[in-house]
Parts: C-alpha cells; structure tokens; sequence
C-alpha cells in the first residue's frame, strides 16, 4: 500500500466509529418504538455497549476492509465487510448466550445489519458521485464510445470510464448479439442492439470509438466488425488485457487497449503450435542462425533463447541489424548465452573458423536475398547468396557433425517465375541432396509473406501512406499469402522437432489475400479513406513476379503430421547429377561475371513448368 494510504485510515476508522454510534443508538431507538428516555436510559445501563465500537473497527482490520480507497469500492470490498460484521454479530451473539452481556438477540442483530448496510453506503457513495460526474464531460470533449460485448469485461470497461472521465472515453451504448439484452441497462447504459446494427448505432449515438471488449475475439469476428465499421467515422479498439474482476477498477484498463493491426485482419486465426518437442530440441543446445539479424533470424533468436538453448550464434553479415539485435537480446535475456559474429556464408573460411569455435548443434539457415525486383537485375548476386552460400553452410554443417539444419525456404521457389525463386528451390534441393548422403538430418520450412518483415509490402504501405500516397500495388487481382513472424518462427522451431531428414514442410495458411484489400485497410487503419485521402495506383507486374503464390508442386507429394495445420511433403524432383552439373556451370557463370549465363542454366535445369515467363 502506499505511504499515502496510511494517512488516510485514520479518517476512515473515525468514520467507521460514527457510523457504528449511530447503528448502536438508532438500533435502541427502534427496539423501543423511538420511545427516547427508554432507549437512552437502556444504553446508559448497559454501558457495555461502547465495547461494540472497538470490536467492530479490529475486525474492519483483520478483514483489511482499509486497504483499499473508497472510491474504488467494489465487491471484493462488501464481500469484506460482510465478513467482519458477521464475525464481529457472532462474537457477541456467544457473549449473549454466555450470558456475559444483557444485551438482547434482537437489539445485536439489529445493530451488525444496520453497521453493515450503512458502512456499504459510505463506501460506494464516492464511487456513485464519481459516476454522476461523468455528466460534466461535455460533449465536445467526450470521446463517445459503443462497446462491442456486455459481459463480464465490457461492463468492466464501462465502470472504468464511467468512474475516470478523464480517460477520455464516454460509453454511450453497449452491443450483444443476445436478444434477451436488447434494451438492457448495463451501468445505466443501453444495450442498443446486435452487432450486425453497428452502423445505425454509431450514426444515432453519434459515436466516436467502437471498443470490442472480447479479448478471446478470433481474427473472423474481429474483420466482421471491422467491415461494420470501415465505412462510418468511428475509431476502431480493441481491449487486450484480463483483469481481476474482483477489483474491476484498474489504472491499467486505459493501457490495454489498442487500434487494429493489419494481422487481426487476416482470413484465419494465429496457427498455435504445441511448443513441447521443439523446447526439448533447444533447451541445453548450441544454436548457429545465419542472417540471425533479420525479421526472421531476429524472431528466431527471441523465441530460441525464450526456450533456453544454452547458447546462441547470431551469424550475419548486416553490421547494423547485428548490434541492434544484440541490444534487444541482452535487455531481455543478459549477455552471457548469445553472441554476436559478423560474417558472411559466401566465405567458407569464416564459416569454419565460427563453427569450430563454437560447435553448433543446431542451425537455421536464414541467410538470403529475398527481394524479387533486385535479384532480377542482380541474379548472380542471388546465385553467389542463395545457391554457393547455401552449399558453404551445409558443408560445414557436415564437417563440424551438426546434428539437424533446417532452411527457410520461400513459396517463391514453387514453380518459380524469377531469379529469386529459382535461387531458393535450388537451395531446396541443395538439402535433400546433402541429405541422402549425410548423417546430418536437413530440412525445409516454406511459407509465405511474412507480415512487417524488412523490405515487405506492408512497411512498404506504411511509409506511402505516411508520405501521404498514393499506395501502389502492381494488379488490382494478385493475391499472397501472409503470415506473422511469430507464425513463421514457430512454424519453423515445430518444423525441426518433426523432421527426420529431407523433408519440406509447408503450413496450412488459410487464403491467400489480395493484395488491393490489404492496401484498403491499411489506409482505413490509418484513420483515412482509400480513393479519397489516398490514392491507389496499379502499375503493372514487376519483372519476374506472379499473380498468385503456390504451396507446393505437382511432383510433392503432401502427407500430414502430428499437427493438423503442418504437411511435410515429399520431393520427387531430386536429380543429384544433374544438380552438380548445374553448380559447375554457374560457377564458371560467376567467374565470366556473365548473368544471362545464369539464368539460362537455372532454368534450363529446372523442368519446364518451372521455366521464366
């Protein structure tokens, strides 16, 4: 409690001591028909009475009925004092029996009942003039708010800012999709409707904020409302946070509450992966993740450490991202089970000095050029990275007896139409070649775009919506699948614990989304109207990009796991000669620094409906 607290008991307990002298007095007042000289000369015989104050005021503190303000009353509260007056009417109701105390049955329960009810009203009557000062909010200031759920933490919500207008949030009327609500009174305020009457509700009430109060709200419900409400002036919220609901009045309600993000708008719910087997595989491990400082490598570093691998090699060749990522991880997880090494996996030296050092026992191979644009005009760049630098890394693996590398491959690989994808499916099939041949058990992990990651298209929107437009998306039709770094990251820790070797596995991602919408809400989050405030230019597909992403291909074939959204699929593509002929021609590529050699020889590898269009 604070210091500030204490000084305020003393006024509380004098309080309490008024109002137990009147319970006494109006109690003899009542057994004797408010026959004065009766009551009075009674009470002046049984001088004991005055014994009843104190016992009262101790049992008020054993049952800590001072620790909390008074305008903060709530249940837990009246629960207390129930409890201390009932002890303390017990107390004396033995004395009587004991036939210690004259006092009659009736005058004792008369006094306990009337202490009890008039204690309640003292403590909930600041909590009642805080609710009646609400009115002085004025409209003007008021943010007036319809919360989206009238149970237990919408009403919750509105006894919070009901009772701290300067919160800033008015509520004004409630939604539940309960038909025996309708019309309700909840806190004093309506319960106006279904959600589906969202729009008519926010134009009637005149209201500002829609606040879902459903914390377990899934991501289907949460776009339901959102298509409600996108087309009105009202402010999307959404309350986070539990709370102890004894205690319904928190300081911290106000700070759970948050704006949509574009990952509540998404077609399905966050996969939830059973976490058992892969902190089994970390826990007490040496762990290497190449291109551990970027959005991927950066998350895998988080959730690795979080599972308490003994140590981490955070390997990259991005100076910057390197010490950022430190920082992080020694504010969260101290200095001593990670560290830092710059390096890059095109040069074998530095692999092998890095991977004698610390002896890895696992590794994720994160260390790519992902960006489709850049690698068109760049492909040997692409081929130097993603196909040589994966080779060095799975040599070494081999070399220093890593015991499992798993790979972050791309749906970009997948009958790919650029240079990017093709680099990434033959780094796919770089690990199931060193498979078949090696005691080290190596694996893929493909999905898709990966939501707020460095260089995608959702900071890519942000930045041209901050800059106030126009948003350009390539077609008015291409679609993508998406996912969140945490999804992609467990996704991949679940992916190791399940592999044996040689596999690739995908994940069950929903559908895909077009990309037009994603650009729509992302401007409509951001409090402003598409076609309007900011403009949409479609301007063409990109050299090497796709209309739509693909899984998995006609040669995989997909089998299930012991997790109902992961598949593993089976390549039948391998040809490992001619894989190595293939390595041979694009080294001497580079060595001609002749691009267009390249992309001759990668897709003139690959079979024919993997060809470049």
């Amino acid at each position: 409690m604070p210091a500030k607290k204490y000084f305020k008991i003393p006024a509380l307990i004098i309080c309490d001591l008024f109002i137990c002298a009147f319970a006494t007095l109006f109690s003899a007042l009542i057994i004797f028909e408010f026959n004065f000289p009766n009551s009075f000369s009674y009470l002046s015989v049984k001088t004991g009475y005055l014994l009843i104050w104190p016992t009262i005021l101790i049992f008020n503190l054993i049952f800590d009925c001072y620790s909390n303000l008074w305008r903060r009353s709530g249940l837990l509260d009246l629960l207390r004092l129930v409890g201390s007056n009932f002890c303390a009417a017990v107390l004396w109701g033995a004395l009587k029996l004991l036939d210690i105390t004259k006092f009659s049955g009736s005058l004792i329960l008369l006094i306990f009942i009337l202490n009890f009810m008039l204690s309640a009203f003292a403590r909930l009557l600041p909590r009642f003039l805080q609710i009646l000062s609400r009115r002085s909010v004025t409209r003007a200031n008021a943010n007036r708010t319809v919360i989206v759920g009238s149970g237990e933490t919408g009403t919750y919500l509105a006894q919070y800012f009901l009772t701290n207008p300067e919160k800033g949030y008015l509520p004004v009327a409630f939604t539940d999709n309960d038909p025996q609500l309708k019309n309700a009174l909840i806190c004093g305020i309506k319960v106006a409707g279904k959600d589906d009457q969202l729009p008519a509700i926010i134009e009637k009430y005149d209201v500002h904020t829609v606040l879902v109060a459903l914390p377990s709200a899934n991501r289907e419900y949460l776009r339901s409302i959102y298509k409600l409400v996108r087309n009105t002036d009202a402010a999307l919220k959404i309350y986070s946070g539990v709370q102890d609901y004894t205690d319904p009045i928190s300081e911290h309600a106000g700070a759970n509450l948050r704006s949509l993000r574009i990952e509540d708008l998404l077609g399905r719910d966050p996969v939830k992966m059973k976490n058992g087997e892969a902190k089994s595989m970390i826990s007490d491990a040496t762990v290497l993740i190449t291109g551990g400082a970027g959005s991927i490598g950066s998350e895998l570093c988080r959730q690795i450490l979080a599972a308490g691998a003994r140590q981490l090699i955070v390997y990259d060749f991005n100076e910057n991202g390197l010490f950022y990522i430190g920082n992080e991880l020694t504010a969260r997880f101290g200095k001593t089970r990670f560290v830092t090494v710059l390096g890059s996996i095109r040069d074998k030296n530095r692999l092998k000095a890095v991977f004698n050092e610390y002896k890895p026992q696992l590794v994720f191979h994160a260390a790519a050029h992902k960006h489709v644009p850049m690698m068109e005009i760049n492909p040997l760049e692409a081929v130097k990275n993603n196909v040589f630098g994966t080779r060095n890394v799975l040599a070494q693996c081999i070399e220093s007896g890593v015991k499992k590398c798993v790979l972050i491959s791309s749906d970009k690989a997948v009958n790919p139409s650029n240079v990017m994808g093709a680099t990434k499916r033959i780094a796919e099939l770089l690990f199931m070649d060193f498979n078949r041949q090696n005691k080290t058990e190596f694996c893929a992990v493909r999905f898709g775009n990966v939501l707020g990651s460095e260089g995608s298209v959702v900071p890519f929107f942000a930045k041209q919506i901050e800059n106030g437009g126009p948003v350009t998306v390539t077609d008015p039709d291409i679609t993508r699948y998406f996912m969140t770094i945490p999804e992609a990251v467990t996704l991949v820790l679940q992916a190791g614990a399940l592999a044996k070797g040689g596999e690739i596995f995908v994940l069950d991602m929903g559908e895909p989304v077009k990309i037009k919408d994603l650009a729509e809400d992302m401007i409509r989050l951001a409090g402003l109207v598409p076609g309007r405030d900011i403009k949409i230019k479609y301007i063409g597909l990109r050299p090497g990009e796709k209309m739509f992403e693909e899984l998995s291909m006609s040669a995989e074939t997909a089998d299930t796991t012991s997790h109902e959204k992961i598949f593993v699929l089976r390549d039948n593509d391998l040809n490992p000669s001619g894989l190595r002929i293939l390595l041979e021609k694009l080294g001497e590529a580079i060595k001609s620094e002749d691009p267009g050699a390249a992309e001759r020889e990668i897709f003139n590898f690959l079979p024919t409906n993997y060809r470049k269009q």
